[in-house]
């Protein structure tokens, strides 16, 4: 999952337009800052942006791709960001990064200068009004901080941009989880980030009181979980499906139907229920934790075998959750957070929807750990080897990598 510290830990030293050779730093994240550049649209404003933004965030799955691929920035300098990405041939476009070095940051902002002189000549004398607005486009920030604001009030999002930063010596910066070593079969090394709280919901008496039918002892929420789980279980699972079949309808429920906290990313601001299987089945919101304990509380009451897996992601820098389950005496990956990369988008029955959701579906250990880019105790979580169940990947959109 995503980091959410104050970022005190993320203090730089940045040299913003007009500021000469001052000193500044911030304790913002890009999310804040980016809310903050925001908070200038009403509600309706942001309410029409949202209909043809789509955001991106480390955690999500594709935003490797989409910094490497359209930005030309390598996702490995990048420690933190918030992008708000067009469609079609809309201009607006919002990025915030932070990056691992000044280096890195001068790389990135010469990337996303080339990148806006790409988009003016992609929308020029075929789109006027978007060429229009790109033409107002700015890349901001200096030193570890990249930025690009394309909008129609841009001087307005330079200045709050810039007023995120202070001036002065930044307090002495907390020690962040280091980058492990990559080992030999492209496996990173695992060590326990400890940037959250990685307790898991206890779905014991959830599953003590389905299976005995007596659920008084349960709390309400606990009581409309189940009874969520009652009618989800009449109307998605059926008497003649393999145990495969079941597992991919449950999967493919919670991806069309729950979707990440945002909250997360306001500092203090979660859900409080987002951490149980009463946010994901219920609220339809839930984090890598809830997701993983929903999906193994569904899976056992099926009968299907499956734990859920404590670890971490980005080369064992940040915690995270998932699951193992086990189909015809084979152990398969799951992480149904991952797959659930756009939880707005709608399942249109596409395979390029389809093969965007499944892409950690049934994985091995060895995919997960290599391509997957997940870290957990190897030693003591069983080995996934399975493929006889392996999503099948539509033909025109492989896979890049052999699960």
């Amino acid at each position: 999952m995503r980091w959410k510290t104050a970022f005190l830990a993320l203090l730089l030293l940045l040299l913003l337009p007009g500021c000469g050779e001052q000193e500044v730093w911030t304790d913002q994240t890009p999310t804040e800052i980016l809310e903050a550049i925001l908070s200038s649209y009403s509600e309706t404003e942001q309410q029409e942006l949202s209909l043809y933004l789509t955001e991106l965030f480390p955690g999500l799955s594709g935003f490797e791709e989409y910094l490497s691929q359209i930005y030309q920035i390598d996702p490995q300098t990048v420690v933190d960001a918030c992008i708000l990405y067009p469609q079609g041939v809309h201009a607006e476009e919002f990025v915030v990064l932070f990056l691992d070095s000044t280096e890195s940051g001068q790389a990135a902002r010469e990337a996303l200068s080339t990148y806006l002189e790409n988009r003016k000549a992609d929308f020029y004398g075929y789109a006027p009004d978007a060429y229009a607005m790109l033409e107002k486009g700015e890349v901001l920030g200096q030193g570890t901080y990249a930025a690009l604001m394309v909008c129609d009030r841009t001087q307005e999002a330079a200045e709050t941009f810039a007023s995120c930063f202070q001036a002065g010596t930044p307090p002495t910066p907390k020690v962040l989880p280091t980058p492990q070593v990559k080992n030999e079969d492209g496996s990173y090394s695992f060590v326990p980030p400890n940037l959250d709280d990685m307790t898991l919901f206890d779905i014991g008496p959830l599953l003590e009181a389905y299976r005995s039918g007596d659920r008084s002892a349960l709390s309400r929420k606990d009581q409309e979980t189940l009874e969520v789980v009652d009618i989800l279980l009449e109307q998605v699972i059926h008497t003649d499906m393999s145990d495969y079949e079941k597992e991919l309808a449950i999967h493919d429920y919670i991806v069309d139907n729950a979707g990440y906290d945002m909250g997360l990313y306001d500092e203090g601001n979660p859900d409080p229920d987002s951490e149980s299987p009463y946010g994901v089945l219920v609220k339809g919101i839930g984090t890598c934790r809830s997701y993983a304990v929903t999906f193994q509380l569904l899976m056992e009451l099926l009968g299907i075998e499956c734990q859920t897996v404590v670890g971490a992601t980005y080369q064992s820098t940040r915690d995270h959750a998932w699951n193992i389950v086990q189909l015809d005496g084979a152990w398969y990956c799951v992480d149904v957070m991952w797959d659930d990369p756009s939880p707005d988008q709608e399942n249109d029955g596409s395979s390029r929807y389809a093969d965007d959701h499944h892409r950690f579906f049934n994985v091995t250990s060895r995919w997960l750990a290599t391509a997957g880019d997940h870290q957990w105790d190897y030693e003591n979580v069983p080995e996934a080897t399975g493929t006889q169940y392996a999503w099948k990947w539509d033909t025109i959109n492989p896979t890049p990598d052999t699960p």
